[in-house]
């Protein structure tokens, strides 16, 4: 019997590599395609639209909400602070609010 699986086996020596090729062919073939495929989508690159993103009117401090530099000042010199240190330690919300007293 031990000769019989001998003989069995080298008529068919090719069987394993031959499916370990065809695998290997339909890995680099799906490859290929999801490649292709990506390509197709990056080479069509145009933006996507984006709705009108609302910009900010107003600064809010300490609970309230300001929308000019003048109301903001009046608020910080009724706590004994200045504007001017103000805007110097948020340069972000005094940009603000100067662009607030620009805008139509």
């Amino acid at each position: 019997m031990h000769h019989e699986h001998v003989v069995a086996t080298a008529r068919h020596p090719r069987v394993l590599p031959a499916a370990l090729w065809l695998v290997a062919l339909a890995v680099v073939a799906a490859a290929a395609i999801v490649w292709v495929r990506t390509a197709r989508v990056l080479s069509d690159g145009r933006p996507v639209p984006v709705a009108n993103v609302p910009q900010p009117d107003a600064v809010a401090w300490h609970g309230r909400v300001f929308r000019s530099e003048r109301d903001l000042a009046a608020e910080l010199r009724r706590e004994g602070r200045t504007y001017g240190t103000w805007s110097r330690n948020h340069p972000a919300a005094a940009a603000l609010l100067a662009s607030l007293a620009t805008r139509p």
